[in-house]
């Protein structure tokens, strides 16, 4: 197994036909048998792979080139899932387009040190790549079927049953940032729930907005920023709860992991993957 390889699997994990521009493989190996995984990379997790003996580092967070330059146009795939969940598509292009225009001015333009991780994983022969996308459409793909599974009998669900559904998650159950409700009380009816793990649906109101008037009624995010919570008060038609950031990233990487796994890969968690393999 190689690095393409991994890349290729966790695409097709997440119904992807084509890659996403925020999943790259920075330097390759051929041979891995042993892959160490975690949420943000840098120079010190490079080394402990390294020292670790790991074959490949994988970092979720494309907070390196190629992903952070380019990661902005994998947005084409939120707007995908915003009309798969009913906003109208020129409405949603727009918003996304929209974003996109930011987010690359952003990155392109900013000072960031893109080549930090990537120079030193050259530097001491340590393979590198990040997978960032495909893994929280993997995440949200599982928190929805789980949600869906315990609202299944519930004729009216309301928040408290959603908050509880969250809760199934073992992520969920061990981080020290659980799921939390940030619109909405516990009685209110949660309406159509729908879980959208994006990040920059937590930063910008203008999707939630969109989601809300397409009938969402409640959104499960990541995390939420304060103008996503004022926005969605202000609109004041839909319910809003976050899974946590770590916890969220962690149900992905983790169910992609465990696959690794499966086909005799040695894994080793670190950098704020929630190990729910560990004993509480």
């Amino acid at each position: 197994m190689n690095g393409k390889e991994i890349l290729q699997t966790a695409h097709q994990m997440a119904g992807l036909s084509y890659l996403a521009e925020d999943s790259a493989v920075v330097l390759d190996a051929s041979g891995i048998k042993k892959v160490a995984a975690g949420m943000d990379v840098g120079t010190a997790e490079l080394m402990l792979a390294k020292d670790a003996g790991a074959d490949m580092l994988i970092a979720h967070h494309a907070t390196f080139a190629p992903g952070c330059l380019d990661g902005y146009k994998s947005l084409s795939i939120l707007l995908e899932r915003m009309v798969a969940l009913g906003a109208p598509p020129a409405p949603a292009s727009k918003i996304i387009h929209t974003i996109q225009d930011r987010v690359r001015r952003g990155r392109q333009g900013n000072s960031s040190n893109y080549d930090r991780a990537p120079s030193i994983a050259r530097l001491i022969s340590m393979p590198l790549m990040s997978l960032q996308t495909p893994l929280c459409l993997v995440g949200s793909r599982i928190v929805q079927n789980a949600l869906n599974e315990h609202l299944a009998a519930i004729e009216e669900p309301r928040l408290a049953d959603v908050m509880d559904g969250l809760m199934t998650l073992p992520e969920s159950r061990k981080s020290i940032s659980p799921p939390a409700l940030y619109v909405g009380a516990t009685d209110d009816y949660a309406g159509k729930p729908v879980v959208l793990f994006a990040h920059e649906a937590a930063e910008y109101p203008e999707i939630a907005l969109e989601l809300f008037e397409a009938g969402v009624g409640t959104l499960v995010l990541p995390y939420a920023s304060e103008a996503v919570v004022a926005a969605v008060k202000e609109q004041n038609i839909g319910n809003l709860a976050v899974m946590g950031h770590v916890t969220a990233d962690s149900i992905g990487i983790n169910a992609f992991l465990s696959y690794l796994e499966g086909q005799g890969a040695e894994v080793i968690r670190m950098s704020g993957v929630i190990n729910v393999r560990e004993e509480a």
